[in-house]
Parts: structure tokens; C-alpha cells; sequence
């Protein structure tokens, strides 16, 4: 027979998928908590939160496919079978997203674009581009694009401010 929790009468493979699609929070929700409250944050604090908060989305999205899927097509839900799936997401959109941002800064650095404002248009592009191909290769295309803007913004960008001031999702 199938353990169900006694409370809400879900199994464990139901609990798990409810569980991996509430885990997330939201960065920019807690970036904009903690500036609102005028609570002023170490820089190696506030750098390690960031990493976590930006992590923990792709991460849900992860394990929220990944169990569905194994759900949907009828298959026990196997602990190293989801663990495989969750590291090969994770290199793969790890990768992927380092890559990108390395080419990215090559290319950025090396074009001159009539209009400043197009850059921020370009690094959307590129996002855009590396969400889709990486998750074409079967791997976290949030992680990637997370991966390739923290290697874009810590190098050279030009119109940098302009660039930064379009993607700031608190701003």
C-alpha cells in the first residue's frame, strides 16, 4: 500500500512535486526586503546571499520537472536517478552559462553599436539565447543565464550603467 501523509492525503511522489514547486524564493523579493528595511549588509554577506537566492530558482524548476516527469510517465520515484538528473541539469546549465558569458564579453567588448541603448537589447538576446540552447542540450537553462550574467557583470561591459539599470529587476 502507498504511504499517504494523514493530513492532506498526498503520497510522497505527490508531496515531493508540492514540495520542489514551493521551494523557491524569490531574489529580488529578498533583496528588496532587506533594502527597504535599511538593513545594511556585509559585501561578503550580501554576495553569498545573493548566490543562494539566485541558485535556489533554478533548483525547483530542476526537481519540479524532474519529478513530474518520472510522475507522468508512471515511474518510481528513484532517489539516484533524481540525484543524476539534478547534477547533469546542473553542469550542464553551468557550463553552458560560463561559456556564454565569456563569449559574450569577447563579442560585446569588440562591437560598436550605433545606439547605446541596443546593449541592453543585445544581453537580452544573448539570455535568451543561452535559456534556449542550453535547455535544448538538457540542461538548466536558468542556471545558464544566471551563470552568464554574473560573468558578463564582473567584466568590462560597454555602456555598463545602461546595461545594469535595464536588467535590475528591483529597480
Amino acid at each position: 500500500s502507498a504511504i499517504t501523509s494523514s493530513r492532506i492525503g498526498f503520497g510522497w511522489p505527490q508531496a515531493l512535486l508540492l514540495g520542489a514547486i514551493v521551494s523557491s524564493t524569490d531574489a529580488a523579493a529578498v533583496f528588496l526586503a532587506l533594502r527597504n528595511s535599511g538593513m545594511g549588509l556585509r559585501r561578503r554577506v550580501g554576495s553569498t546571499l545573493e548566490v543562494e537566492s539566485g541558485l535556489n530558482d533554478p533548483m525547483a524548476v530542476i526537481l519540479t520537472i524532474a519529478v513530474t516527469g518520472m510522475l507522468v510517465r508512471g515511474e518510481p520515484l528513484s532517489p539516484l536517478r533524481l540525484a543524476l538528473e539534478v547534477v547533469q541539469q546542473l553542469a550542464i546549465g553551468g557550463v553552458c552559462g560560463y561559456g556564454a558569458g565569456r563569449v559574450s564579453r569577447y563579442v560585446l567588448a569588440r562591437i560598436r553599436l550605433r545606439a547605446l541603448g541596443m546593449y541592453p537589447v543585445v544581453t537580452m538576446a544573448v539570455a535568451l539565447l543561452v535559456f534556449g540552447v542550453t535547455t535544448l542540450v538538457q540542461g538548466s537553462g536558468l542556471l545558464a543565464v544566471y551563470v552568464a550574467g554574473v560573468v558578463l557583470g564582473n567584466g568590462p561591459l560597454p555602456y555598463r550603467a545602461g546595461v545594469i539599470r535595464t536588467h535590475d529587476a528591483s529597480g
